[in-house]
């Protein structure tokens, strides 16, 4: 968490669009190195697009993972995550194939 999705509401405060632009803005102002994975959504990518224009230093990548399993319909089989980094990343790791 913090999914973009309505199922993932677990408790009476919930974690709306507005929370999850703030969560992006700060995100893209930490002064140490932060990495966050979160499944793909347009909306989710496009907030943390916004912080790359304004921090040259935000990185996003993308992978797939594919679940063996679905819990009372929650979990799509295949499912894209983005891989948000607010540096630049030094190497990129031969054992996971990213698209920057």
């Amino acid at each position: 968490p913090p999914y973009d999705t309505k199922f993932s509401e677990y408790d009476q405060q919930s974690f709306g669009k507005k929370d999850q632009e703030d969560l992006a803005k700060l995100f893209g102002q930490l002064d140490c190195k932060a990495l966050m994975i979160i499944k793909k959504t347009d909306f989710i990518h496009n907030i943390y697009q916004k912080q790359q224009k304004i921090n040259s230093q935000v990185t996003i990548g993308e992978y797939k993972k594919n679940y063996s399993y679905n819990v009372r319909g929650r979990n799509q089989r295949e499912v894209t995550h983005l891989l948000i980094l607010n540096y630049q990343p030094e190497e990129a790791r031969n054992d996971v194939q990213l698209s920057f």
